[in-house]
Order: structure tokens, then C-alpha cells, then sequence
């Protein structure tokens, strides 16, 4: 099976360069590749990962009116200058928040990414606990066309709620 253990951890949090857009999940790529040129333009060093939030079910994620958000990290020490003038590209915060995790290791077989999400909500269902926001999708930065990628999917989680799991 490709998926790993399900963990639950907290995260730092972040500033993120984010692009948002309203389309299939196939032109995701060519969006990425948008940001990196940005950040490659304005000197700053590429992270190692970048970030898929899906402000719908992902499991929708070819639909024509899917919503998606993708986010590349940014250094803590970027120029303060750097949104002047930017009409494309904004300033995406993640607060700290307990996340709820899944590895993937494969290739892009995304019907078996997606039996993941189940496997996420099956995990949330036992434990009584709800999420806080939206799925997403953290990538490593270059992998190329038919090599195995790495994929973590998250959630953000109350951790108020979370219980022993149900017999």
C-alpha cells in the first residue's frame, strides 16, 4: 500500500507566496511554474515543497470550478518591498495549527491519492474530531514526468475534539 501511518502534528505555520485560481486540478502545474519563475525573479531560493489547498472536496479536483490555492513557503527574511506592485500574487499566512497527515509514496495514480481522503475522514470519524480548514497537498519541488512522487495530505484539526478511538 503506498500510504504510511497517519500522524497528527503541530505545524509552525508560515508565510507562503500564493496564487489562487478556479479551474481543473490539471493545470496545476503550469500555475506552480508561474510562482517559481516569480520567486526566481526576485532572488529568493526556492523551498524544497509546495503546498495544494483545496477550498472544495478534492476529491472534485478536474471539475472546471474547483478552487484551488497553491503556496510555496518564503523565507523569513524577505524583502519587505516584495508585494509592491503585485496584482498576481499575494502574501498567504498559515497560522500554527494542529495537522493531521498522510504520506503517499507513488506515482501519479491520483484515484489511489484520493482513497486517502477517505482514510483521513475515517481517522477523524473514530476520534470524534473535526477539521478546521481545508485538505491540502504538500509536494516536493521537482520531480520529474514518471518518477515516483512524495505527497503528504494534511488537514487542519481541533484538537479540542479528538478522542480514544471507538471500539
Amino acid at each position: 500500500m503506498p500510504f504510511g501511518e497517519i500522524g497528527l502534528h503541530k505545524s509552525e505555520g508560515g508565510q507562503t507566496v500564493a496564487l489562487s485560481y478556479k479551474g481543473s486540478f490539471v493545470l496545476i502545474k503550469q500555475k506552480k511554474e508561474e510562482i517559481v519563475l516569480w520567486l526566481r525573479e526576485k532572488n529568493l531560493l526556492l523551498p524544497s515543497h509546495w503546498v495544494v489547498v483545496f477550498f472544495h472536496d478534492p476529491k472534485n479536483r478536474w471539475a472546471d470550478w474547483a478552487r484551488l490555492e497553491i503556496c510555496f513557503p518564503l523565507p523569513e527574511d524577505y524583502p519587505p518591498d516584495l508585494w509592491e506592485g503585485e496584482m498576481r500574487f499575494y502574501n498567504r499566512i498559515f497560522p500554527p495549527e494542529f495537522v493531521l497527515s498522510l504520506p503517499y509514496v507513488g506515482y501519479e495514480d491520483w484515484e489511489e491519492v484520493l482513497r486517502g481522503y477517505d482514510l483521513m475522514e475515517n481517522w477523524m470519524e473514530e476520534h470524534g474530531c473535526w477539521r478546521s480548514g481545508y485538505f491540502r497537498e504538500v509536494y516536493p519541488l521537482d520531480v520529474e514526468e514518471g518518477e515516483e512522487i512524495s505527497i503528504i495530505l494534511q488537514v487542519p484539526i481541533e484538537l479540542e475534539t479528538l478522542e480514544t478511538p471507538k471500539s
